[in-house]
């Protein structure tokens, strides 16, 4: 998908349930120029192999999260809490790359 201005939002009113903005389980999927704000689980990708060009991500809990093999490229990350990528198990063949990108919000980020 690409869109210089193509923005993915979800709001929600006095709510912190589940609002993902996009779920991705096709593989060989690309996101160029996109936008995905939302606040918990924002992004799930979910399975297969992705690539995201100089798109903005933002979220608060849980936010980028899923048993993707994704590269990130030239995107920009925004962290609006204090939440981390969790996994299951140690033998899981899944993870997200970053290259060039930028980690930016408010509290601490881990990654």
């Amino acid at each position: 998908m690409k869109n210089n201005e193509m923005l993915f939002m979800m709001i929600l009113h006095g709510s912190l349930t589940q609002a993902m903005v996009l779920r991705i389980f096709e593989d060989k999927a690309a996101f160029y120029g996109c936008g995905f704000e939302g606040a918990r689980d924002t992004l799930y990708d979910d399975s297969g192999r992705h690539f995201f060009k100089e798109c903005f991500i933002q979220g608060s809990i849980d936010f980028m999260f899923g048993n993707g093999r994704s590269l990130y490229k030239d995107c920009m990350i925004n962290s609006v809490a204090k939440k981390f990528q969790a996994r299951n198990s140690t033998s899981e063949n899944s993870g997200f790359s970053f290259m060039n990108c930028s980690v930016k919000g408010s509290g601490k980020v881990w990654l």
